[in-house]
């Protein structure tokens, strides 16, 4: 194995033995990163950082798995995906490196259809196809509403005005499920992508939908999820984690300032998750092929998203969040009070996440095993022994050309 290292930098006692023990039972690696101790002009600990498997997408523009990183002697030739040994190894008084990272417009850009469950609410519904019909910057979009059953006059006569350009409503007179209205919409939409999304998203910048379509272009990427904001500024959706609230998944650093940057800059930079919220979700045709639809059975209503996405993971594809799509969710705005009956179907779909994904024994690759959750906010936690090693999705990581160079 070669390790090199830069002047200046130290190694923390006992790094040599755990990377080697590391290695010893991972022996197909190799390539391999640690954890680092950043310290200060004195040489004293100021931030350690936890970080998560290896990405492929985040290191391009934040070069974590870079710093003290072990490449085999006699790897043979072809991509490899890092194995990351979660310790804290190195001790450096260099910052954290950034670098300016875009993902190429694809050319020419897919075709877009555009799927929104709805029912009533025209001060959601009508903003929203403004915003697409009018603000959006991106050519040829198919709008599909799977309608619930509206009976309000003023949304009727919204869809009658925006039918000219090209809104197509498929009535959908029955029961509420999401996922099957989302499956109905995506049966007929034409697209070689599918953008899911929520009646209650407002559009507020133009370019959102042209990013999303970069990231996806991504290698390897099936599925992107978007930077989702509260109407009053504070942060509703940065990517989804397994494992929080209380053994489920939820939304990380949800209800923190607009301003929070997380964990390594984390919310500043496009990064891989294992799901993203369905309330704005682009998934490419092949990924939806492959995947499978939504399950209307057994997640009608909450985690058909996650569900979904870890599907998705299973079959090969990575899931993308970018912070440079951003948009504003009214969430529940458009959801009346839950009744016993759908509190139990809530309730009900929360277990089986659990028992189909065990989310609750998983260690989600996004974020290291040394931290916990407090809210939504992921705080350092002590665990009697060292992590195992651990990779992120290697299907996903193999087809990036940062993993190849």
């Amino acid at each position: 194995w070669l390790c090199p290292v830069r002047p200046g930098d130290r190694l923390a006692p006992h790094a040599l033995a755990v990377i080697a023990a590391a290695l010893d039972r991972a022996d197909d690696a190799c390539m391999a990163y640690t954890d680092t101790v950043r310290c200060d002009g004195a040489g004293m600990p100021r931030e350690v950082e936890l970080k998560p498997g290896f990405d492929p997408v985040l290191d391009a523009a934040r070069p974590y798995a870079r710093e003290l990183a072990l490449v085999r002697r006699d790897a043979p030739a072809g991509p490899h995906a890092p194995l990351h040994i979660p310790y804290p190894a190195l001790l450096t008084d260099a910052p954290a490196e950034t670098r300016p990272f875009a993902p190429p417009a694809p050319d020419p850009l897919p075709a877009i259809s555009i799927v929104i469950p709805s029912r009533d609410r025209g001060d959601l519904i009508g903003p929203l196809l403004q915003g697409l019909f009018e603000e959006t910057d991106y050519p040829g979009l198919e709008v599909i509403v799977v309608d619930n059953g509206s009976s309000d006059p003023e949304v009727l006569a919204e869809y009658d005005r925006r039918a000219a350009q090209g809104l197509r409503v498929l009535r959908h007179d029955a029961p509420f499920n999401f996922s099957a209205m989302i499956n109905r919409g995506v049966d007929a939409a034409r697209g070689a992508a599918f953008l899911l999304l929520n009646n209650d998203i407002e559009v507020t910048e133009p370019g959102w939908l042209r990013e999303m379509a970069a990231c996806l272009n991504l290698p390897g990427t099936g599925i992107v999820g978007a930077r989702l904001d509260f109407p009053d500024g504070r942060l509703q959706h940065a990517g989804v984690i397994t494992g929080m609230d209380r053994g489920h998944a939820g939304h990380w650093y949800s209800g923190r300032p607009a301003d929070t940057e997380g964990i390594m800059q984390r919310l500043r930079h496009r990064g891989s998750f294992s799901a993203v919220t369905a309330a704005c979700m682009l998934i490419s045709r092949d990924c939806w092929q492959r995947t499978g639809p939504f399950d209307e059975e057994v997640f009608a209503v909450a985690y058909n998203d996650v569900d979904f996405c870890l599907r998705a993971g299973q079959a090969g594809f990575g899931v993308v969040w970018t912070p440079h799509a951003s948009l504003i969710h009214h969430e529940r705005a458009s959801r009346r009070r839950a009744s016993p009956g759908k509190l139990a179907q809530f309730w009900a779909e929360r277990r089986a996440l659990r028992a189909r994904h065990q989310t609750h024994r998983r260690t989600d690759p996004a974020i290291s095993p040394w931290l916990r959750f407090s809210g939504t906010v992921p705080v350092p936690r002590l665990l009697p022994a060292i992590p195992p090693p651990r990779r992120f999705r290697t299907a996903f990581a193999t087809q990036s050309p940062e993993c190849r160079a």
